[in-house]
């Protein structure tokens, strides 16, 4: 698992069509920002990042699902250097790009020390007219539905 997570981290890094979605989460302290993005053959979606003074930040897709993806306060678990990192590359080929989070989940005890750390890689692929998660290395959650 760990060579596969590698292979596929080595693959996004070296894509020159890789937008870095990250990037989004970075550039203010609160805020919720709009951005419409090309996912392939002439296809845009809207994304909406939100970041709260908590420490917490989320990417809403279509105003339906949310990856969360910014977390510098300790519940239990925070990620390393505060965010996931997520790309938007076509790395399978069909002309439309995946949504590509990796990282490192921290997770804490009740006094805040570090139980354990553990990678995490999750592939969205967007099929049937939405992104629908194709690949988890972990059952660790980070997306919901809104409204259930």
């Amino acid at each position: 698992m760990k060579i596969l997570n590698s292979i596929l981290l080595c693959l996004f890094s070296l894509s020159i069509n890789a937008y870095d979605l990250s990037d989004e989460l970075k550039d203010e302290e609160v805020y919720d920002k709009v951005v419409n993005v090309e996912i392939g053959n002439g296809k845009s979606v809207e994304l909406i990042f939100n970041k709260t003074s908590k420490g917490n930040g989320s990417m809403y897709l279509e105003n339906s699902f949310f990856l969360h993806l910014w977390d510098v306060h300790d519940e239990g678990y925070y990620f390393k250097n505060d965010y996931l990192k997520s790309d938007l590359i076509d790395i399978s080929g069909d002309g439309f790009k995946e949504i590509v989070i990796s990282g490192i989940v921290i997770q804490t005890g009740e006094k805040e020390n570090i139980l354990k750390e553990f990678d995490l890689v999750m592939i969205y692929k967007f099929v049937d007219g939405k992104y629908k998660r194709v690949y988890s290395n972990t059952s660790y959650e980070i997306d919901d539905m809104i409204g259930g």
